[in-house]
């Protein structure tokens, strides 16, 4: 299987890491704050919950992002349909905007951390890509973190196929600041992956967000 990849390579339990985004309800930052903060206590406590980053994309600050860690697709599956889990769904509605009501939402299911890496900037990218060719496209990409994340690579890079669609392949870099990623985005190595494997994906969809890890003040 060529996914997933995770860079740097390391030994751990892996982990099920849910990427969503939504664009945000009117409501006060300090009601935003305070329902959150509600939410937080309560996954806090779920014996499959890991951690949560929370923040918003760089260029559209009214869209959420939030990454939730979990131990497993496995036991998030077992746990989702339950009462605890269902009992924040209420709370969540009044931090979306009632008149865009979209909620996309991707689950990863990764090797290695327990836990996704803290960074100044997170860069996202949504490759559409075809099933028969996820074998070249994870070559590919095993190809380029090779060549030229030694010299200037990120503090981590993910790389999996989202569980709601097997075509959408999701690709996470952890950045020290945002100066790094748009560097990065225009070095000759990115630009060299990108012609490498412009004939594998069908459409690519990209953002930037700043998160961080929410401490929820109980």
């Amino acid at each position: 299987m060529p996914f997933p990849i995770v860079f740097p390579s390391q030994n751990g339990p892996g982990r099920l890491l849910e990427l969503c985004s939504f664009r945000r309800s009117k409501i006060s930052e300090s009601r935003y704050d305070e329902v959150f903060d509600g939410i937080t206590v309560i996954t806090s406590t779920f014996p499959i919950s890991r951690q949560s980053l929370y923040g918003r994309k760089i260029d559209q600050p009214d869209i959420s992002v939030l990454i939730a860690d979990w131990t497993s697709a496995e036991e998030k599956d077992v746990f989702e349909p339950g009462e605890q889990y269902q009992s924040i769904k209420p709370a969540f509605g009044e931090l979306i905007s009632p008149e865009n009501t979209d909620f996309a939402c991707h689950h990863l299911i990764l090797t290695g951390p327990a836990a996704t890496p803290e960074a100044g900037v997170y860069l996202v990218r949504f490759y559409t890509v075809p099933v028969s060719k996820h074998q070249e496209f994870g070559s590919r990409l095993n190809e380029h973190i090779s060549s030229f994340f030694e010299k200037q690579g990120p503090i981590f890079f993910v790389v999996a196929p989202s569980r709601e669609n097997q075509q959408v392949v999701v690709c996470i870099w952890g950045w020290a600041k945002a100066e790094d990623a748009k560097n990065y985005l225009q070095s000759e190595g990115f630009r060299h992956f990108q012609k490498a494997g412009e004939s594998l994906y069908t459409s690519v969809e990209e953002y930037q967000a700043k998160l961080k890890k929410w401490e929820a003040r109980k």
